[in-house]
Formats: C-alpha cells, structure tokens, sequence
C-alpha cells in the first residue's frame, strides 16, 4: 500500500513542472504589415485652350536694302499682344495679334509693327514650342508723315506655363517687306523677344 501511495506522489511531483509549464502563454510573433510605397506622379498635362494677353519686349537689327547700298541698324522693340489657343491634344493652334513699337533711326520718328497669324505648337505639358506666321504692317515716320506698307512674318518660339494663368516665353521673329511703299527698299527685320502673358 505504501509502495502504491509512493509511486502515486511522485508521479505527481514529476508531472507538476509540466503542468506548470504548460500555463505559461504562448509567444505569438507580431504581424508586419507592409506599407505600400507612395507613387509620385508626373505634373499632370496643362491645358493650353483659352484666350491670353501679354506683354513682350526685347531686340533686333533691322536690314534696309536698295539698289546702290544696305544699311544695318539695331532697335529695342516692345509691345503687347492677344490671342487665343485650342489645345487638340498633341497639337495645339492658335491665332494672335501683336502691336510693337520699335526705337532706330534708320526712320526718324516712331517705328510700329502690326502682326496678325497663326501659330502652331506642340503639347509637352506645360513647355509649348511653336511656330508662327503671318501678315505685318509697318509704319514709320518719314519726313513728318506717317507712311504704312505691308509684308509678312515667320518665327518660333517656346512658352512655359508657369502657373494656370501666367505663362512666360521667348520667340524669335523675321519681318520681311519687300519694296516698302514702292521706294524700291526691301526691309528686313529680324527681332528677339520675352513673352509674359495671362490665360483666362
């Protein structure tokens, strides 16, 4: 009976530190969640459609040419114009009338330069270059009158937009009129401007 009691107590000793053991929580790993990586995206496109109004100012020389002689004179040119843009996409056209008033002295008085064309461009996002063309009107001040001829215009350029209304630029022009009022002088005018202008 004593042998049976005995053996019957240590087995319950010997199962104690198991049953102790088996109390103890339970270790759980922690869950890591993974974070997803935070995409930048590109400037969005702009959206160049719209009518504008700027400003321009800037320089060029001027080429008077006739039958005996030719004359280089340089001119600061400054001006305004307006237009309006129609974004297809890619391609964006437009129409836009400038006025310019340039200092030199190959005419004494006042030098001003009418444009009236088309422009063509193509969409990067807010970089727009772009080639441009059209009629010019030139009038200068010739022995106290006013005298006025026609000709034409060509050039390109780039604008920037640099918010969602304010866009700023450069553009190279060439003025040519040929025969300028029947005086058998070809005026070449060549002119290099900065462009601020407003989007409505």
């Amino acid at each position: 009976m004593k042998t049976i009691f005995s053996l019957a107590a240590l087995a319950a000793l010997a199962s104690t530190p198991a049953l102790a053991g088996g109390l103890n929580p339970l270790s759980v790993e922690p869950v890591v969640t993974p974070v997803a990586p935070v995409l930048i995206l590109p400037m969005s496109p702009s959206d160049w459609t719209g009518f504008y109004v700027g400003g321009q100012a800037g320089f060029g020389t001027v080429t008077a040419t006739d039958p005996t002689d030719e004359a280089d004179v340089d001119f600061n040119v400054y001006g305004l114009h307006a237009g309006y843009n129609y974004d297809l996409g890619s391609f964006v056209v437009g129409a836009e009338a400038a006025y310019d008033s340039a200092d030199l002295d190959y005419f004494d008085g006042s030098n001003n330069v009418g444009r009236l064309g088309a422009r063509v461009g193509y969409d990067l996002g807010r970089i727009l270059p772009f080639g441009t063309a059209g009629f010019a009107s030139l009038t200068s001040d010739i022995a106290g009158s006013d005298t006025t001829d026609t000709g034409y215009y060509y050039g390109f350029g780039v604008d920037y937009a640099v918010t969602n209304n304010i866009t700023a630029g450069v553009q190279l022009l060439r003025h040519q009129f040929d025969d300028f009022n029947d005086s058998g002088v070809d005026i070449e005018a060549d002119a290099a401007q900065l462009r601020v202008s407003y989007n409505f």
